[in-house]
């Protein structure tokens, strides 16, 4: 069972939901896996919580 994890920023359902859809069946196209067997986690943190270059995201996103 292939695990798939990501990290990043938080997501509304619909576009978690389409993003465990397309990662899931790229992954299954590539390694001709089927998609059934693949487990997608989803680690959301708050844009305050990741930092970039010295600046939170939150910072980035209101353009500081």
């Amino acid at each position: 069972m292939p695990v798939i994890t990501i990290q990043m920023g938080k997501m509304t359902v619909d576009k978690k939901k389409e993003f465990v859809e397309k990662i899931t069946a790229a992954a299954s196209e590539i390694t001709q896996i089927p998609s059934a067997s693949f487990v997608v986690f989803v680690d959301e943190y708050d844009y305050e919580s990741i930092g970039v270059g010295g600046q939170t995201l939150a910072e980035k996103r209101a353009g500081k």
